[in-house]
């Protein structure tokens, strides 16, 4: 939400009325602004600890490398903590 009302919002308005009235400044703002929005929604998302964990994994390329005997070990311990995420 934060993300829409202070960064999408405003760019996606700069955009719309700098090109309608032809103010290119206006237009390029909205730009930067719309440029800007995924870069900060990542860093939002990448202050989350779940979402870093699962993306180093992806990155690391650690489901590929895992053995099937793990992932079961993983399975049970989340059954026992009643994790089922």
């Amino acid at each position: 939400m934060f993300v829409f009302c202070l960064i999408w919002l405003p760019g996606m308005l700069l955009l719309v009325i700098g090109a309608s009235s032809k103010n290119r400044l206006l237009g390029q703002i909205g730009l930067l602004f719309c440029g800007i929005q995924p870069i900060v929604s990542t860093c939002m998302a990448m202050s989350k600890s779940d979402v870093r964990k699962y993306t180093m994994n992806l990155v690391t390329l650690s489901y590929i490398r895992t053995s099937s005997s793990s992932l079961s070990s993983e399975e049970e311990t989340r059954a026992d903590n009643g994790n089922d995420s």
